[in-house]
């Protein structure tokens, strides 16, 4: 069974029910609204190629430029982590077409050319459909879908007719006979705006056929519009997530002032986010007084934007890590805004020639990125860039450290771009296998084995940075910013063998650069992701790009990520990060000062496992609730398979709220194997449920959850690491 599936937002669908009739009639108290047969489904369009305006799309595969082209005088659109982007457009996934552009679109008339149509009714069916899902969600909160499933089970074998008796108690109404209440202003100019953009979309295609283009982008503009005014926001509904967001050095150095940074750490609060990665240590330099690094970036030198935002994020219940450049200690574009020579190799490597790599000609700058990288053999780096990570988590409160650039520069020797030499490393090799690698090529017998050896350099400095920090702060969250690649191919060209990180437990958070500019590359990115990396100890964190993405895009990525195994997101970057967003994502918030329950994932593993599976059996209720009509439902080998679904279910229920209050392996044994029980009742289960690949993507979570929270809490004696109950 594929248990992850291309999932496009598309509305819940029962036997017998539309998708939002009983679940917005509860919503609503009951008024009678019907959505059913307003819009009929329409056909869907393959996805249209993204635009690769961004450095960070992926752009297919293509011989590597000769040189950079010029930067301009000012700071640069934010680098993402690894900002190498024409390197990543090798080996990320091939865009299909560039995606829509609202700039691109005619008003005087001109024909809309048959691509560009077939994305717009895409843009607007999905906008559409996010719209609907959120409904549904936010009528999942109704108190009554809180009991246990054998409850429901029990209304399904009543007698017909009996449901018209007067409901025992803590028995859940059926929609239609709740009595109709006012409908509320702001739900109903909610629904009344999707039903004139499904109305539009019809209209919208008919003025296509006509070929009046005018209208018809007029149309189309003005129905997007429209749901994006009255997007149900303050309806959202999730699990606890990791909501991170990455705040880069150019953000960070136009600031002059803790002042200057407040509103953007009031707009990150607005959407949710409670997680920043702060850039401390960018191209060598570290952007906060350094005693261990030779020097404090130029351009924020008089103030301390580590310490400054650290008290901002704390004051707004966020957490701050400290996000570094690990070999990467040398940066051509910021040597151009420092008014540096291109040639100038950082502040480190101009102190230590010899911790640098080079390519086999001795050349120390890689071209294509313009960067200087460290020599991860060199004993004498290895404990710099320990103490200088030591000095940053001993310093500052900070609650995290993200590793970037933690690997060699991109190689590709069959174009003659090969990179990682130094006396040191090839001693070593030279020692271990009796031959030079300088002499090596690809395709002697001895290349593999200096591929695995630069690996090797890589996994053991990643394993005595966790051991040390871990001495240092045992409350730590460590974390990578990671590419997305397939195992072999990232091996070869860049040493990154993060997989393996994650299995030996040395990462709390894994982030795979998954800067997708379409819903469907996103998917593309992630599933394998999903299906193979996420049975380590180890949670995994998507990044979502945010350059030339329009709001409602990111809100389908975020929306598609709360029903996969994530449990987050990672949104590059604030340079990127606009006040509409910010309003698009705000949801009710969950603040420590207002609210002592709050959860995060990698803090409360437990905690937001047990959270997350309420919202889920909550689902499943609604379900039973949804067919408990349907009389075509009567085999009596279904029904004993739903019974023994609804056993196990509420069994876990019980297990999880034991272990989110009482952690300890005997709880997590008792609620790992029945979470087991579960998934492969639901894999047998002959009802074919609709959300059914759905529900396995949130039970897939929640291993992901009991995996990490076993490896986190349980394996830790710091009583610093303990959820203490009811926290």
């Amino acid at each position: 069974m594929q248990l992850f599936q291309p999932y496009h937002f598309r509305p819940l669908r029962f036997r017998g029910f539309g998708p939002l009739n009983r679940c917005l009639w509860i919503l609503l108290g009951g008024v009678g609204f019907s959505l059913a047969g307003v819009a009929q489904p329409l056909p869907t369009p393959a996805d249209p190629p993204p635009d690769p305006l961004s450095p960070s799309a992926p752009l297919p595969s293509a011989p590597f430029p000769s040189s950079v082209p010029a930067d301009p005088p000012a700071d640069p659109p934010a680098d993402p982590p690894e900002s190498e982007d024409h390197f990543s457009r090798q080996f990320l996934p091939h865009p299909l077409s560039p995606d829509l552009q609202e700039s691109a679109l005619t008003f005087q008339g001109r024909p809309i050319a048959p691509a560009q149509a077939a994305a717009m009714v895409q843009d607007l069916q999905r906008l559409i459909g996010q719209y609907e899902s959120t409904l549904v969600a936010a009528g999942l909160m109704d108190p009554q879908f809180d009991q246990p499933m054998a409850t429901l089970l029990a209304r399904r074998s009543r007698p017909p007719g009996s449901e018209a008796a007067a409901p025992v108690q803590g028995d859940i109404q059926p929609a239609a006979q709740r009595q109709a209440q006012p409908m509320h202003p702001p739900y109903a100019s909610t629904l009344l705006a999707l039903e004139s953009a499904k109305a539009s979309l019809q209209i919208f295609q008919q003025q296509l056929q006509n070929q009046d283009y005018r209208s018809a982008s007029q149309t189309w503009v003005k129905a997007k519009n429209l749901l994006l005014d009255h997007y149900p926001t303050n309806l959202q509904v999730s699990a606890p997530q990791i909501r991170a967001m990455w705040l880069d050095r150019g953000t960070i150095v136009q600031a002059k002032s803790a002042q200057d940074l407040e509103p953007l750490f009031d707009r990150m609060a607005q959407a949710g986010i409670n997680v920043v990665f702060f850039e401390t240590v960018n191209a060598g330099y570290p952007l906060y007084p350094s005693q261990v690094a030779p020097q404090q970036n130029p351009r924020v030198q008089g103030w301390d934007p580590l310490a400054a935002a650290l008290a901002l994020a704390h004051e707004r219940s966020m957490e701050l890590h400290a996000w570094v450049w690990v070999f990467a200690a040398g940066n051509r574009r910021h040597n151009r805004l420092l008014g540096l020579p291109d040639a100038y190799p950082g502040p480190v490597v101009a102190d230590h020639p010899d911790w640098a790599i080079t390519d086999p000609a001795g050349g120390l700058i890689e071209q294509m990125s313009g960067k200087v990288f460290l020599d991860p053999a060199n004993p004498q780096v290895r404990e710099y860039l320990h103490r200088l990570f030591a000095e940053i988590v001993s310093r500052y409160a900070v609650d995290g450290l993200q590793l970037d650039y933690i690997r060699y520069p991109f190689q590709n020797p069959a174009q003659g771009r090969d990179h990682g030499y130094s006396a040191l490393a090839r001693q070593a090799f030279a020692q271990q296998h009796g031959v030079d690698p300088i002499t090596l090529r690809p395709g002697h017998r001895l290349w593999g084995a200096w591929t695995d050896f630069k690996v090797q350099q890589v996994d053991s400095f990643v394993e005595e940075t966790a051991q040390l920090l871990k001495q240092v702060r045992p409350d730590l969250t460590l974390s990578a910013a990671v590419f997305p690649m397939e195992d072999a191919v990232r091996a070869r060209t860049i040493q990154q063998n993060w997989p393996a990180w994650v299995q030996a437990g040395w990462v709390d958070l894994i982030l795979p650069m998954t800067y997708a500019t379409s819903l469907r590359e996103l998917e593309s990115m992630t599933q394998p992701l999903f299906e193979q990396k996420s049975q380590g100890p180890a949670l995994l964190l998507p990044g979502l790009r945010l350059l030339h993405m329009p709001s409602y895009k990111t809100i389908g990525q975020v929306q598609y990520l709360q029903q996969s195994p994530s449990p987050g997101y990672a949104l590059f970057a604030a340079a990127h990060f606009r006040s509409a967003l910010a309003s698009s994502l705000n949801r009710p918030r969950l603040r420590a000062e207002a609210n002592p329950r709050l959860v995060l994932p990698h803090r409360q593993p437990f905690q937001a496992a047990w959270r997350d599976y309420q919202l889920l059996r909550r689902e499943w209720n609604y379900w039973l609730l949804e067919t408990s009509k349907d009389t075509t439902r009567t085999a009596a080998r279904e029904d004993s398979q739903l019974q023994d679904w609804a056993k196990i279910a509420d069994q876990l229920a019980v297990e999880l709220e034991q272990l989110s209050t009482q952690p300890s392996v005997a709880h997590h044994r008792a609620a790992s194997q029945s979470l087991q029980r579960l998934q492969h009742q639901l894999q047998t289960l002959e009802t074919q449920l609709p959300p059914q690949i759905l529900w396995q993507q949130r039970l897939q979570r929640l291993s992901a959850l009991l995996r990490y929270g076993q490896r986190a809490l349980l394996t830790l004696t710091t009583s610093s690491r303990h959820e203490a109950p009811g926290q």
